[in-house]
């Protein structure tokens, strides 16, 4: 049988885990943003630098850059639900086991 201690110590580092993760997430999330945002202005740099007119590929590139960046933010949901799924368990789990534990002081 667990102390208290142990019950609440597994709990903290459970928890710790999951919001290194969740913090791990958010900056992946950023630097994809940021990627996404880098690769259409490289992308308008080059083309003004061009002669002709690029707008209908311009365009293009940023519809096709925006249904990938859509993808990429569907991912990072699932992957946040995940996340915030796994905390609700961890505190279901906590809250049983302390009162498993007063239930058989």
């Amino acid at each position: 049988m667990k102390t208290e201690e142990e019950i609440r110590s597994l709990y903290f580092r459970r928890r710790q885990v999951l919001e290194e993760q969740a913090a791990d997430l958010y900056q992946f999330e950023q630097k994809g943003k940021e990627e996404t945002q880098k690769t259409y202005e490289a992308i308008f740099y080059k083309l003004m630098h061009k002669e002709g007119d690029f707008t209908e590929i311009l365009a293009m590139a940023r519809r096709e850059l925006e249904w990938l960046e859509e993808a990429y933010q569907e991912e990072i949901q699932k992957k946040k639900q995940d996340i915030r799924r796994k905390e609700e368990q961890n505190e279901q789990h906590f809250r049983q086991e302390l009162q498993q534990l007063e239930r058989n002081k």
